[in-house]
């Protein structure tokens, strides 16, 4: 007695969900195998019973039919909606019944070949969602043509997906279609699968991209300028205490007798360091441009404070450009070198190539030649170097 109630409450389980009027071969597929486990789907493949006539000796045998037919149209009522279930009870035999629901549904699916066709032509792989999800769903797309009676060859399938993929995956995409051998779908899977995982690897150990797009916005010579709203500068009533600011063009330096500037300002003063005009400009100090094979940078107090990545300066006093960090490069050539700087320190240069600098106003600004020097803590523009498209102006007052 156990055993039998065990038996009925798994059968029980296997039921299929309640059919809507939608994914009536789905449904059908699950129906049959229920049905053969409760031993009941030979009732449809058999005669349907109203056919069926009383004949001396099978009394016995036609009145189990007739059960095994009740049962049979009682399990499938029972997994019909409440709309379908008012409607197709009244059909008397299982065997009517299973046919009449594939008659009136089976053709209905037929009529939706062109909008599968239509899915399957129209559908886009996206980037930031996984790829072998997206490939999953083509091919549910795909088995849904094959039951609609469209087969879709393995080849062509295969030829699809590769097609589809997102603009981050056309190198792969690419190297997929050189291929001379023939990739099933299986072995396409599995490359997929390994090419999304190192792609998940790049995005973790990939820096943020204010590295790659250094902004520059650099004014050399000039002091940052602050700025405060409803501030007004208040005068005060002292008269001939007040500060009068005297007009420098008259004047004459005694050093270089140069007019615009006083002898304490005056760069060429011995002894002692001048103030720089109209602010502060990188002395070079002695060397040739071609010592070490690498190339020189004028004395820069700063290249070896910390290190900011997203930051370059404009050096007036160096023929190349240099770049410590190595991420920040487009194209890049390893080589051997050195570069000598202003105070007559050597550095290694590591290699070189191009590097892509988006400018405050959202031009892009290409640097070739840069060398890779890991040991600067600045990033450095030549101020004339030959073969650049940057022009400096300086705003300094007239000597």
């Amino acid at each position: 007695m156990d055993l039998n109630m065990k038996s009925v409450e798994s059968n029980n389980n296997c039921a299929p969900e309640r059919f809507s009027g939608q994914n009536f071969k789905r449904w059908q597929a699950c129906m049959k195998f229920w049905l053969t486990t409760l031993g009941l789907f030979s009732v449809i493949d058999a005669p349907s019973i109203l056919d069926s006539k009383e004949e001396p000796g099978r009394t016995h045998a036609l009145k189990v039919q007739k059960e095994q037919d009740y049962l049979c149209h009682g399990k499938i009522c029972s997994r019909l909606e409440d709309n379908l279930f008012d409607i197709y009870y009244q059909i008397p035999s299982a065997h009517d019944l299973w046919y009449a629901l594939e008659k009136k549904y089976s053709t209905e699916d037929a009529g939706l070949e062109k909008y599968h066709v239509g899915k399957y032509l129209d559908f886009k792989m996206i980037e930031g969602k996984s790829i072998i999800d997206q490939t999953h769903e083509l091919q549910h797309l795909v088995l849904e043509l094959n039951q609609a009676g469209i087969p879709i060859h393995e080849k062509f399938a295969v030829a699809v997906i590769i097609e589809k993929l997102p603009d981050s995956w056309k190198k792969f995409g690419l190297y997929l279609k050189h291929k001379r051998e023939t990739i099933s779908l299986d072995d396409l899977l599995v490359s997929l699968q390994i090419e999304e995982k190192a792609h998940e690897r790049d995005i973790i150990l990939e820096p943020s991209s204010s590295v790659f797009q250094a902004k520059v916005n650099v004014m050399v010579g000039q002091k940052p300028k602050f700025k405060k709203k409803n501030f007004q500068k208040k005068s005060n009533n002292l008269g001939p205490n007040q500060k009068i600011k005297k007009d420098k063009s008259k004047v004459e330096c005694y050093v270089c007798h140069k007019n615009g500037h006083y002898a304490r300002e005056c760069y060429q003063r011995k002894g002692k360091k001048g103030k720089s005009i109209g602010g502060q400009v990188n002395m070079t100090i002695g060397g040739d441009s071609t010592a070490s094979g690498g190339g020189y940078v004028s004395y820069f107090p700063e290249v070896n404070m910390v290190y900011q990545l997203d930051k370059w300066w404009i050096d007036s006093g160096a023929n190349v450009h240099v770049c410590a960090n190595r991420s920040a490069f487009v194209s890049y050539q390893e080589s051997d070198g050195r570069v000598t700087k202003g105070d007559a320190s050597v550095a290694q240069m590591c290699g070189q190539g191009r590097v892509d600098l988006k400018l405050t106003s959202g031009k892009v600004l290409s640097l070739h030649g840069v060398l890779h020097v890991p040991k600067f803590r600045k990033n450095l523009i030549s101020g004339y170097h030959p073969k650049t498209d940057i022009k400096l102006y300086w705003n300094l007052i007239k000597l």
